[in-house]
């Protein structure tokens, strides 16, 4: 604070004018006060450019012109013509002046340094000059930044107080006369003569040069630099000037953001061949490779824990794969590592256990676990454990052997997440394995129930077949005696025959249905483009003699022309209209309603009606085989609509669902896929 003030003390009190403007912006942050008696106008009103050309040059001719002139020269960037001498100007009092003006820019700190002294006396320019170096000289030893002078050998002729101390000198006199040689390493020092002498010798600029130096304490260290010739009155180039500012902080910054970016990108390609690999193990040697380029490991490796027979209590790791830069030994063939007690090493297995990572310098170690990594001249190590189901599995781990490393935190990290990823390909492959052995077995179940299902058909055609000989016999028989006997049967005789011969009748019918059941599914049919409209009123035509007793309606409008079975959803829709038809009630007259809705991937079926309905407690029976509702003798069937339904929309992969209200009616929904 004190030197600050000292150093405002001093800009506001030397004897020649001086301002501070913004480059860009064109606002005034500093103005002294001899700034103000120079051009004899208060501060408060010369702040502003605009107002300050319009009052300094009061002729609107000069004043563009000089303007044009000055504007121009700044935006030149080029020292030489930021010099002004002998300008005409004139004060608030009507007073004229000759003064001489320079201006300084700094790029970086996109300032510019505005000088102004009064040439109206000679003495007062000798004074203005002098102070105008020692102001100049204040300014650059009070930037952080480092700024240089060189003449045109490379010798340092100006060095402010952060380049000396960059340099490692205790002066600036220390510094001068010395070339970029006595401070750096030669190929650096080439490197950094050759741009000088390009600026010198051809008159050329280095703008914002990002280089590598390291400081007197050998620390390596990024500059941003710019280099421009330096002009004498004469207009030639006498040296060059420099000003360089620390960029390490940003670098280091740069370097993280990249170095993360890279790590990322090797954990999604080594994920992606774990994942797009049926056997992680055999991509493994490739992940293991891809980890030790991706942080310049020197060895990587995997081991894999098993158990003996003969000690089940104790956990052993073997070696499985391993990777090295070629600069290492390989030690994949090491019978030492191919049964690890784990637990004689507690450093590691304390950690491991817990699911930590072990990461340590090696002459940190005592015991078996130093001698384990130094008999392999390892100087430092990492060993992440991976768990399967809560088990310990396994470890992967890297080595570095010709230098010491401390494993940062997004390395550490890294190596976890490729772990985690090996652990989810062994699960995956243990998930595989087991799948592909309940494939083996349900292929084997599939193949035995194919031949069993042949037999129950093969059985299925037989018991129907000698079934139905029997009942058509003793139907055949008893017609004959009720007609050879009729004259001496009673009454009570005849109604015997007949619950004998109706009794084979619709034995024959469960028969049939049992069959045709037993066939659902099993019979391939080609499918074929069916108009629905058509196929319902083909159905209609079978049930003419029911339709016309019982005054039915049914409606069916625009329903489509799908590609499908028509065999089995033939029957689906004889059945339900059948059911419409058969459970209806005395009034109104029968009404069935066919409609379809189409959806995304389906096609929804719903034939309606406004029958005697289901009663809530039996509509989770009704898809069951047998399932009757009535007694016989109030409405025939089987029991084996529905469940024929049932089946033959499951087999095409739908679903079918009823909604029904006692006295009111039944829906009966069903789905076909696309």
């Amino acid at each position: 604070m004190e030197k600050a003030a000292q150093l405002g003390f001093i800009l506001e009190h030397i004897p020649i004018g001086l301002a501070v403007n913004h480059m860009d912006s064109g606002e005034v942050l500093f103005v002294n006060k001899r700034f103000s008696e120079i051009y004899g106008w208060p501060v408060n009103e010369i702040l502003d450019i605009d107002s300050f050309f319009e009052k300094v040059y009061p002729d609107p001719i000069f004043r563009e012109q000089i303007k044009s002139r000055i504007l121009a020269d700044i935006h030149s960037g080029q020292p030489e013509r930021m010099a002004w001498d002998n300008i005409p100007i004139s004060t608030q009092s009507g007073q004229r002046k000759i003064v001489s003006a320079r201006n300084i820019p700094m790029d970086q700190q996109r300032l510019i340094i505005s000088t102004v002294w009064d040439n109206t006396e000679d003495n007062l320019k000798l004074i203005s000059l002098f102070q105008e170096r020692n102001l100049l000289r204040t300014l650059i030893d009070i930037i952080p930044d480092y700024i240089f002078i060189k003449d045109r050998e490379g010798k340092f002729i100006v060095n402010n107080a952060a380049n000396v101390e960059l340099l490692g000198d205790r002066t600036e006199n220390d510094s001068l006369g010395k070339t970029v040689f006595d401070y750096f390493p030669k190929d650096l020092a080439q490197q950094y003569m050759e741009d000088d002498l390009l600026i010198i010798d051809q008159a050329d600029s280095i703008w914002n040069k990002e280089e590598k130096i390291f400081d007197a304490k050998g620390n390596e260290k990024w500059i941003n630099t710019t280099k421009v010739p330096l002009f004498n009155s004469e207009n030639t180039i006498t040296g060059l000037i420099g000003i360089s500012r620390d960029i390490t902080a940003e670098k280091i910054r740069e370097f993280n953001l990249k170095y993360r970016s890279k790590l990322l990108s090797a954990i999604t390609v080594i994920s992606h061949q774990l994942f797009s690999n049926e056997d992680w193990k055999v991509i493994l040697p490739y992940c293991l490779e891809k980890i030790g380029e991706t942080i310049s490991a020197d060895r990587v490796y995997y081991f894999e824990s098993f158990k003996k027979p003969e000690a089940p209590e104790k956990i052993f790791s073997r070696q499985v794969s391993e990777w090295t830069n070629g600069k290492v030994s390989v030690q994949l063939e090491n019978q030492d590592f191919q049964a690890l007690e784990l637990k004689q090493y507690h450093e590691f297995w304390n950690l491991a256990i817990n699911q930590k990572p072990f990461s340590c310098l090696t002459r940190e170690l005592t015991g078996a676990t130093r001698d384990l990594f130094a008999e392999q001249d390892i100087l430092s190590f990492i060993v992440i454990p991976i768990f399967l189901k809560g088990e310990f599995f396994g470890f992967v781990g890297c080595d570095a052997c010709h230098q010491e490393r401390i494993w940062t935190e997004e390395e550490i990290a890294f190596l976890q997440s490729i772990a985690s990823n090996i652990s989810i390909a062994a699960q995956r492959k243990v998930h595989l394995d087991e799948l592909l052995n309940l494939n083996k077995q349900l292929k084997k179940t599939i193949t035995d129930l194919k031949f069993s299902n042949q037999e129950l058909e093969q059985f299925a055609y037989v018991a129907s077949h000698d079934l139905q000989e029997p009942l058509r016999m003793i139907s055949s028989f008893l017609t004959l005696i009720e007609k050879k006997y009729n004259d001496r049967l009673d009454e009570k005789g005849k109604q015997y025959i007949h619950y004998a011969v109706d009794g084979s009748k619709r034995m024959k019918t469960i028969i049939m249905d049992l069959l045709e059941y037993s066939r659902a599914g099993r019979l391939e049919y080609p499918k074929e483009k069916v108009n629905l409209n058509v196929l319902i009123e083909e159905i209609s035509e079978l049930f003419t003699k029911s339709i016309t007793d019982s005054q039915a309606e049914i409606i069916y409008n625009d329903l489509p022309i799908l590609q499908i079975q028509k065999i089995p959803i033939r029957q689906v829709f004889f059945n339900l209209i059948g059911n419409s038809l058969k459970y209806k009630k005395e009034n109104p007259p029968p009404k069935i309603q066919i409609k379809a809705l189409e959806s995304e991937t389906e096609w929804e079926f719903i034939v309606s009606d406004n029958g005697i309905g289901i009663a809530q407690e039996y509509r989770s029976r009704v898809f069951n085989l047998f399932q009757r509702l009535h007694h016989r003798e109030e409405i025939d069937g089987s029991g084996l609509g529905l469940s024929l339904c049932k089946k033959i929309i499951e087999n095409q992969g739908g679903m079918i669902w009823l909604v029904s209200e006692t006295d009111v009616g039944t829906q009966v929904h069903f789905t076909l896929p696309k």
